[in-house]
């Protein structure tokens, strides 16, 4: 029962690839977190070329998830809601991106926003991941 549950809800291939590009989307922003980490920690300012390139391909991988939901991929119900999702985690790109430009125009990163931004980053990938591994365990039908 339960697996005809999982193929009325989640279907096939399609699925699978809209949750590995999901899965993708948030690799990419735990590794953005990483490049801000550097340009927090050690005011690396030649990374911030690397967030703008990473932003770049979030807004790619986002269109990917919208065409493939938007032909067919999930049940009506459920597909504003990974559309939302990719959104929301494209917005998570965007944010650092313009982030990683306003650490452009700061002369000066006080110590104590440092440690702070970096516990905050630390966590936010622990979410993420945490999230990921709620999606990814779906065994897909084939």
């Amino acid at each position: 029962m339960i697996d005809r549950i999982k193929k009325i809800v989640f279907g096939g291939e399609r699925e699978k690839e809209v949750v590995e590009l999901i899965g993708k989307q948030i690799e990419l922003i735990i590794d953005t977190c990483e490049l801000m980490k550097s340009i927090i920690e050690r005011s690396d300012e030649a990374v911030v070329g690397d967030v703008c390139e990473a932003e770049k391909l979030g807004d790619a991988i986002r269109r990917d998830i919208v065409l493939k939901i938007h032909s067919g991929a999930f049940i009506p119900a459920l597909r504003s809601d990974f559309c939302n999702l990719a959104e929301e985690l494209d917005e998570i790109l965007d944010e650092l991106e313009d982030l990683a430009m306003l650490y452009l125009l700061i002369d000066l990163i006080p110590d104590e926003l440092r440690m702070s931004s970096s516990e905050l980053q630390i966590q936010t990938q622990k979410w993420l991941i945490c999230s990921l591994t709620h999606l990814m365990p779906l065994k897909w039908a084939d």
